[in-house]
């Protein structure tokens, strides 16, 4: 209360309302009640009253008459005695349910492409649409395949996989690439890809080809090589003919061709119209980056890398050695050990791994990353990945061998590598059809083998019929290779046999195309394999048929996930079994041989003895087998699965069936031996259910025999028993169930938390790096300017302060015009500032504790920066990366700093636009390759670890493309910024668009929750502007709008409060000044800080402390000659309207002339101002510690209380000058924070206004000590102008107690719990009153 004489009428007003309030206790209503006296800190309850007379409770004496009665003496025990036995047999049940009760059979986590049968197509071959002659009659094309789709799902196969279908050179069918963002007319058309794309979105996978290693000598990139453009001479691997060395290409001969245009030999793999891109040149890999990403973003699921293991070869070039087989110019002639499988080529593939992976938002939307790496399975292994990196998801293999050795080579290797995922092929567009290398008659046993083995079968177009290699002549065929090769060795080389068209029908043309058109290559017996007869019902047996089976098959959980054995018998049988723990076992038998073959599989195999015949590759399935009474009969090139009833009758084989019949004797007579059994489960269904029953081989108990069973259960005590443990299981259980009840009832919860992020927990610290710490120690350029070095010595002070987050402004590297702001080169550090060692540096003593945010500047650059050089002087790439206007053309539109926003170029002869400076030329954000060129400036950043970006100027990013001239606003003067309204050059929705970009970009960072990065934007003054900025139609844009809070009054500060209360879904980032705005101290007296700070720190929201605002910093005082800002040197007279120099004047450190900024030798870049008044050590005294640097930590401590990080707020305003507000989170204290803005000392009453309990603790006093107590019905708060008076905390626990039928809820408030006596005291006071507290 007031004391001064001057504050006696409102004393006495005072009183009188209190007088009043206490004459309004007895009134049915919430009051608020001091519950402990013995405390450090009062316990509040909160007692609610009915307002209605009732039952008042048992007195003590009756109350004791009923507890000493023996019959409640008795009843009381019984109950505690059935209450503990109920307890003990409902846990004796529980714990037996738990060990008996069924275990759900193991499901591992599987990726669609680990699930699913991929379906690869040759598109030219696949089917061909045209209907009138032309280019593309007789080619297969995208409109063909789209009309096959049904086809491909009817087989069950959830994975489509084209070949190439890129605009090409025409010499490799697909594989010469002339764009890869274009598809090749022959194919089809973009919008056909999207019909395709729209047609399998909802129940099918695309794959494509991804041809890295090489492009088309037509290729606009290998044209500009040739030319030696600057950007483009190293796209490609280039060598002076005179030092090539023996390197050869795939197809023979030298890998090396000159010329003519440039004089130099270049280096390619395949063919010379292929030439090699040169993989470690950096642009090249970002071109084919943002290929991956151009289909990526067209729906695609995955790529298959073609030819992976050339990607890179050896930069020193070494000749390879010879390798001791094959003749000179042959491929085999030498050892390639220099040109394939390289470490390079690991890293490529892992890399373009982490790219597709960022498009892996969720589960389900995997991205596959196939890579084909020819015959070497040796060299596989490397491709998965390496150092805790992934690579391929999975690395193909060829099955097409009969050899049932090789085969069990194969089925062992992947049996022992369960880790790495295989891609079974039978054939390729590269490899001989399965049904040629192995015979037709084997096709079925293949097809078993690739669909049941562990990993992912990739079934060729045709195989699923038996298609066999084509039939080509000389004169017919389009390999290159082939045709190079000459008609009589062309057919050992040529790769058109296994290109050829899909078989349809039987008619002549095979259905590939019309009857009229000459398909690209021939049709091969059509008659006897196509797709038409084979679904006949009457072909039930044929290929066709089989596959869809083995696919349907393959879906089991025993083939999904199941343990592989395998074995051969009689050098021609091959077996093997798949098992998953808790689902049925198969066994898959196929004799490749050339004979029939019966066999027993019983001991061999090591399954059950009786089972179903899942799959026949020639008869019908369902059939059962009991493997212990019986054998198998095999006829050659039959495929069963599991095993199938068949006794032979055959004469022929009477002493095999004889040698067969005593094996199964001798096996009966086994049967007792104690080992593994199979036994069949269930009888009626259509696959085996198998149970494993494992025998310990000891002697052991074996059971009670019926009549000696039944004579116990029949015995009077034992029935007796049974009764009782009957009467006491369901006793315990329903005792148990009332206990659970009650429990999860009365037991207190847990208070809700949110999942915040980094960037919503933490408080933000800008450093304007120029002015933070000079570390030079020696004069020059840097002398007198602060750097990375300076930061980094004072990193501990920033981390002392509890903020976690580090914000620093521009750094780049500049034109030395505008303070940092007219950048360079994005990617460097200007030399003034230091160097990207300090930088990592930096990052490194910050990386465990303090997130690191920079600037992202994308809306200008310097006029010094080379894309502007290229851009006047016309340069193709760069012509239109600003925005340029014939000068005759332009419009009305204004710079920020005034004038016009067009400035005349004398070298391009045009004018640019820019919205700041002339020096500082806008970039035209609608050219797609400006918009690469600045992801790629964000994803270096975000590689060298930084978490996240403030967008500069983000308002101005987009302007309209019409050109419009803009309104005038009717305010200012002319050529003043504010004399337009600004309609054609803010807030476009093209900013907007782009925001959303790059928070994509930089989503795709966000791996795990605590790595999510930060997207910062500042809009300038506009807050009506603000909420766009967080994006639109289901796309996020930035996590935080930044809003100035600099200001005193009360009704502006409480309509802040209340539209961040109304708008909660949009975090605000709080500033009260930046580089760009004056200092708070100087904009609300320096007295008002800490109120200013209090505010900022406690409002939903995060707050971006600007340096030197935590000492109360004031704007510094600059001279026109000391002026930095090239905005006031234009301005002159009158400068200091303009200027931002003041704002950004050295950090304050010590009292000294140089404030321990810089070296007392040196000269500041901008002046000191009043260190001895305000600066860093004396605020750290103890003696100092109401100081604002010691008010600013003690507010970031309390920041971190749950309720200031996500309470809800209420506000309100007292006499016009004091700021009100709370903060509450359910089940945490609340806030109430109060602060005098005005000129004048207050008294005053916040019991009923802010709705809070009547007696609190103070957290935090601005002037004074925190920590009193204050009882709010019963005296006034008194706050002295200018004061903050932070927290009256209320701590609420809510427990219930069920006693006599009543529902007593406790509500303690405080940090400290009441005392078991206490509870006791206060219910007996209460007993006779029926109340709920």
């Amino acid at each position: 209360m007031t004391d001064s004489n001057t504050n006696n009428d409102e004393k006495a007003k005072l009183e009188e309302e209190l007088n009043e309030s206490a004459a309004d206790q007895d009134d049915p209503k919430a009051k608020f009640l001091n519950g402990g006296k013995n405390i450090d800190e009062p316990q509040v309850v909160v007692e609610v009253c009915s307002g209605d007379e009732s039952f008042t409770g048992l007195g003590k004496e009756e109350l004791m008459q009923y507890a000493n009665d023996p019959f409640w003496k008795k009843v009381r025990v019984i109950l505690f005695i059935l209450f503990w036995v109920g307890w003990i047999a409902m846990l004796v049940a529980a714990i037996v349910i738990i060990v008996l009760a069924p275990r759900c059979p193991y499901r591992p986590d599987q990726k669609w492409y680990e699930k699913n049968t991929v379906y690869q197509v040759y598109p030219k071959s696949f089917k061909d649409s045209t209907e009138t002659s032309g280019p593309g009659a007789g080619v297969g094309d995208l409109k063909g395949l789209i009309s096959k789709l049904n086809y491909i799902k009817e087989l069950g196969t959830k994975v489509l996989y084209i070949n190439s279908f890129y605009k090409s050179g025409g010499v490799d069918n697909g594989l010469d690439v002339v764009d890869h963002k274009e598809i090749d007319p022959v194919m089809g058309t973009m919008e056909e890809f999207a019909t395709l794309r729209k047609q399998t979105k909802t129940d099918m996978r695309l794959v494509l080809d991804f041809i890295p290693n090489h492009t088309s000598k037509n290729h606009t990139w290998f044209v500009a090589s040739q030319k030696g453009e600057a950007k483009y001479r190293d796209y490609y691997i280039w060598k002076n003919c005179s030092e090539i060395n023996n390197w050869l290409s795939v197809y023979g001969g030298s890998a090396w061709t000159k010329d003519d245009v440039r004089g130099e030999c270049y280096y390619h793999t395949y063919l010379p119209e292929e030439p090699d891109l040169n993989l470690n040149n950096e642009d090249v890999k970002k071109e084919l980056e943002d290929i991956l990403r151009f289909w990526l973003g067209k729906g695609v699921d995955g790529f298959n890398i073609v030819g992976a293991q050339y990607l890179i070869e050896d930069s020193t070039f070494p000749n390879e050695p010879l390798s001791g087989t094959g003749s000179a110019g042959n491929y085999d002639y030498l050892d390639h050990k220099y040109t394939t499988h390289q470490n390079g080529s690991l890293e490529l593939i892992k890399y373009w791994r982490g790219v597709m992976d960022s498009y892996a938002t969720k589960p389900g939307k995997e991205k596959l990353l196939l890579v084909s790496v020819g015959k070497d399975a040796n060299k596989t292994k490397m491709y998965y990945g390496s150092n805790g990196k992934n690579g391929a998801n999975i690395v193909t293999e060829n099955l097409s061998t009969a050899n049932p050795q090789d085969i069990l080579s194969v089925i062992e290797a992947a049996a022992d590598d369960s880790t790495h995922r295989r891609g079974w092929m039978l054939s390729n567009q590269d490899s001989s059809r399965v049904a040629t290398v192995v015979t037709k008659t084997k096709v079925k046993a293949m097809m078993a083998l690739q669909m049941l083995l562990p990993g992912t079968p990739i079934n060729y177009y045709g195989n699923e019929i038996g298609m066999e290699d084509g039939i080509v002549t000389f004169s017919q065929t389009k390999d290159p290779v082939a045709i190079k090769k000459g008609h009589i060795n062309f057919q050992r080389v040529s790769r058109d046999p296994y290109r050829t068209p899909m078989l349809w029908t039987p008619s002549a043309k095979a259905g590939f195309t019309m009857e009229t058109f000459t398909p690209w290559l021939p049709i091969t017996n059509p008659s006897e394999t196509n797709v038409q007869s084979q679904e006949a019902k009457f072909r039930k047996h044929d290929d066709l048929n089989a596959f869809k089976k083995l696919v349907t098959l393959r879906g089991e959980e025993s083939f999904q996930w199941g343990v592989v054995k395998a074995g051969v018998i009689a050098n021609d049988v091959v077996w093997f079994t798949r098992k998953a723990d808790g689902f049925p076992g198969y066994l898959v038998v196929m004799n490749l041989g050339n004979a029939d073959i019966t066999s027993k599989f019983y001991d061999t195999a090591d399954i059950p003895p009786a089972v179903n015949v899942a799959f026949h590759s020639t008869e019908d399935s369902g059939d059962s087998i009991e493997l212990d009474k019986q054998a198998v009969y095999l006829p050659k090139d039959t495929v069963i699965n599991t095993a199938r009833r068949k006794m032979t009758d055959s004469n022929s084989n009477n002493d095999e069936k004889a040698k067969l019949e005593e094996e199964l004797k001798k096996s009966a007579a086994d049967q007792d031996d104690p080992k593994a059994k199979f036994l069949n489960g269930r009888k009626n269904i259509d696959q085996p259910q198998v149970v494993v029953e494992v025998c310990s081989g000891d002697e052991s108990f074996t059971g009670l025999g019926k009549e000696e069973l039944m004579q116990y259960a029949n015995d009077p005590f034992w029935k007796k028993v049974r009764v009782i443990l009957f009467i006491l299981f369901w006793v315990g259980w329903i005792a148990m169930l009332v206990a659970a009840i009650v429990i999860i009832v009365l037991a207190p919860r847990c208070p809700y938390r949110p999942d915040q992020k980094w960037y919503e927990k933490n408080t933000i610290y800008q450093v304007y790096p120029k002015s933070f710490k000079d570390s030079t120690e020696t004069s020059g350029p840097g002398a007198g300017v602060g750097d990375l070095k300076g930061l980094i010595s004072k990193l501990n002070y920033i981390k002392e302060l509890g903020t976690k987050v580090l914000y620093i402004n521009s750094f780049y590297k500049s034109g030395g015009v505008d303070n940092g702001l007219d950048v360079v080169d994005h990617k460097e550090i200007d030399p003034v500032m230091g160097t990207m060692e300090e930088f990592a540096t930096l990052r490194k003593q910050t990386k465990t504790d303090t997130r690191l945010i920079l600037d992202f500047i994308p809306n200008h650059t310097s006029k010094n920066h080379t894309w502007f050089v290229a851009s006047q002087k016309g340069e193709a790439k760069y012509r239109d990366y600003y925005i340029w206007k014939n000068c005759s053309e332009i419009n009305n539109w204004l710079s920020v700093y005034g004038g016009s926003a067009w400035t005349k170029d004398n070298v391009r002869g045009e004018c640019y636009y820019h919205t700041y400076l002339p020096e500082e030329p806008d970039l035209n954000l609608n050219n797609e390759d400006v918009k690469k060129e600045l992801e790629d400036i964000l994803r270096f950043w975000l590689g060298k670890g930084v978490d996240g970006f403030n967008i500069v100027g983000a308002q101005f990013l987009i302007e309209d493309s019409t050109f419009p001239n803009e309104p005038l606003s009717g305010t200012s003067s002319a050529s003043n910024y504010d004399y337009l309204d600004h309609k054609y050059t803010t807030h476009q929705n093209g900013s907007l668009e782009l925001i959303e970009y790059w928070r994509g970009v930089m989503d795709s960072y966000a791996t795990k929750p605590g790595k999510e990065k930060l997207l910062l934007v500042s809009v300038g003054k506009d807050g009506n502007k603000t909420k766009m900025y967080y994006g639109s139609n289901g796309k996020n844009g930035a996590n935080i709008v930044t809003e100035n809070l600099s200001t005193a009054s009360p009704q502006n500060i409480l309509s802040t409060i209340e539209a961040a209360a109304d708008d909660s879904t949009h975090r605000r980032g709080w500033m009260l000044s930046n580089q760009d705005s004056s200092r708070v101290a100087t904009v609300v007296t320096k007295t008002k800080v800490k109120a200013m700070v209090a505010l900022q720190m406690l409002l939903p929201g995060t707050p971006i402390n600007y340096y030197g605002n935590e000492i109360g910093m004031e704007d510094g005082i600059v001279t026109i000659s000391q002026t930095k800002d090239p905005v006031a040197i234009k301005k002159g007279f009158g400068y200091q309207a303009v200027g931002r120099d003041p704002y950004r004047t050295p950090m304050l450190w010590t009292p000294s002339a140089k404030a321990g900024f810089t070296k007392e030798t040196f000269t500041p870049w901008l002046p000191i101002t009043n260190p001895s008044e305000t600066n860093v050590q004396s605020q750290e005294a103890k003696f100092r510690k109401h100081d604002d640097l010691n008010a600013f930590k003690k507010i970031v401590t309390l920041r971190g209380e749950e309720s200031f990080q996500w309470g809800v707020v209420k506000a309100g305003v007292i006499a016009n000058d004091v700021v009100w507000f709370t903060r509450k989170a359910d089940g945490f204290p609340g806030y109430l924070v109060v602060m005098n803005l005005g000129t004048a000392d207050i008294t005053s009453k916040f019991y009923d206004i802010a709705v809070i309990p009547p007696a609190v603790n103070v957290a935090f006093h601005s002037s004074e000590d925190s920590g009193d107590s204050i009882e709010l019905d019963k005296q006034a708060v008194y706050l002295p102008k200018d004061t903050v008076i932070d927290n009256i905390a209320v701590y609420i626990i809510i427990f219930t107690v069920i006693r006599s039928n009543l529902l007593f809820d406790f509500l303690l408030l405080k940090k400290y719990l009441i005392n078991e006596d206490m509870i006791f005291n206060f219910v007996s006071m209460n007993l006779k009153k029926k109340k709920f507290f």
